[in-house]
């Protein structure tokens, strides 16, 4: 992974590239599906590079950021057969993320941050999700997400000191899912490490 950052004012421009290479082997003929006769499963996948190459750019400050990105952007076809081209065109395809947020103040104590995240994908619908974020006192965020058709969910982290910070977060799906699942919990705890800078620092928001 390569990252470049260029100064533009109180704001930063950052670029990033990555390259990898992933290797498949699937035995996907050996298994015994639910489904007889499924082409899926009637072919294996013997040593496929899967060649991995993406890039990223966001514009950012202590306020504000705006960021466009795709983890992948070459297609790979795993499966050689006629009878299973429905699987394999175009094979795997590049999705694109975008995203952004800002910090806005309400008052002394108290500021929103609102954030999007965007994902596309030819041949799936267009999928986002939305986060309502309130800061009090510069100690406490309390907020709420949407993630389109799919969940909903709360969330809260407060600083204990300025280096530790624990919070909480549950959602509830709103797709089927719903008669399976009552929603997922997730406890967090964070602290910074390293050498504290001098002076008066801006918050973090991000």
């Amino acid at each position: 992974d390569v990252a470049y950052r260029m100064f533009l004012g109180d704001s930063k421009l950052a670029f990033g590239l990555k390259g990898g290479l992933n290797l498949l082997q699937g035995k996907y003929a050996e298994l015994n599906p639910q489904t007889a006769g499924d082409q899926v499963f009637q072919q294996n996948v013997n040593t496929k590079l899967d060649p991995q190459f993406g890039f990223g750019i966001m514009w950012y400050s202590d306020r504000h950021f705006l960021g466009i990105s795709t983890p992948k952007l070459l297609r790979t076809d795993f499966f050689e057969t006629d009878s299973l081209a429905f699987v394999s065109q175009p094979g795997q395809r590049a999705h694109y993320f975008l995203t952004g947020g800002y910090v806005f103040d309400m008052g002394l104590y108290h500021k929103f941050k609102p954030t999007f995240l965007v994902k596309a994908v030819e041949g799936a619908p267009v999928s986002f999700d939305l986060t309502a974020n309130f800061l009090f006192y510069e100690k406490f965020w309390l907020g709420a997400m949407y993630r389109h058709t799919d969940a909903v969910g709360l969330l809260a982290q407060y600083y204990i000191t300025n280096d530790l910070t624990v919070g909480y977060s549950y959602d509830y799906p709103l797709s089927t899912l719903r008669n399976y699942s009552g929603g997922s919990h997730e406890i967090m705890l964070g602290f910074e490490f390293g050498n504290k800078m001098k002076g008066i620092r801006s918050p973090r928001y991000f």
